[in-house]
């Protein structure tokens, strides 16, 4: 844990950083590909600062992508992005169903091209490295080692994110996913974010264009319904293959 006086320089770096993003995305707001291209700037050179500040700081920018990956279990993750998934895909739809909230999606006005480039690898690589990469880990790292801290930094982090989308609505919708998306970053790293946010917006598209939303929306519920059961499934066939190993190990 950094000194009082570390951690405030890195809360106040971490404010620069986003202070940069605002303005950047203000001043390069446009449409079509020169907006994807404003909003990929208004990314890219915060999250340079924050990559700097990373390396001022000491921290692992390893960690950033990957946490302990020698200690994550393939299965175990899969089961556990499914969840994440299946839980944002689920939120998604009912608040489009209580406030009539169509996708962000549906009201860019871009080109097919430029919305699958946009929606598919500009913004949730650019938005997870940015977000839940390198500032959630900036947060957290100048936090005490503790869960309050850890849950703090992944709420100011996803309240933050809820900010930059617009309606009140999406606001929320932005906010419990990036709630859930630094959940899913502090336990295993930023790359399967990454993933979780691509297959996520392709739900939304693949709704938009076929207009199956409630189909899309119980086939992800019910893949994060199996992923749970298959989790502790697999938690329970650890716990006891440990507890056969330490029964071993005393005879």
């Amino acid at each position: 844990m950094p000194s009082r006086s570390s951690a405030m320089i890195r809360y106040f770096e971490a404010a620069a950083a986003l202070l940069l993003k605002v303005i950047l995305q203000t001043v390069l707001r446009a449409d079509g590909i020169a907006g994807l291209a404003g909003k990929s700037i208004s990314y890219l050179l915060p999250i340079l600062l924050l990559v700097l500040v990373h390396r001022r700081c000491g921290i692992d920018s390893g960690s950033v992508w990957l946490r302990n990956p020698q200690k994550c279990e393939i299965v175990s993750t899969i089961f556990f992005c499914v969840m994440i998934l299946s839980a944002i895909s689920t939120v998604g739809t009912v608040l489009e169903m209580l406030f009539h909230m169509p996708s962000a999606l549906a009201y860019t006005g871009d080109s097919l091209p430029v919305m699958l480039l946009s929606s598919l690898l500009a913004a949730p690589v650019l938005e997870e490295v940015f977000w839940r990469g390198y500032l959630l880990s900036l947060l957290a790292d100048a936090m005490p080692d503790t869960k309050i801290s850890k849950t703090a930094a992944i709420l100011l982090c996803g309240i933050l994110f809820g900010f930059f989308h617009g309606s009140p609505a999406r606001m929320l919708y932005a906010g419990i996913s990036g709630i859930l998306l630094g959940i899913l970053a502090l336990r295993i790293g930023a790359l399967p974010c990454i993933i979780v946010h691509m297959l996520n917006n392709l739900r939304v598209l693949l709704s938009l264009y076929t207009g199956h939303r409630m189909t899309y929306a119980i086939v992800f519920a019910a893949a994060g319904g199996i992923a749970l059961l298959l989790l502790l499934y697999v938690k329970r066939r650890r716990i006891s293959r440990d507890k056969r190993e330490i029964n071993r190990n005393s005879q």
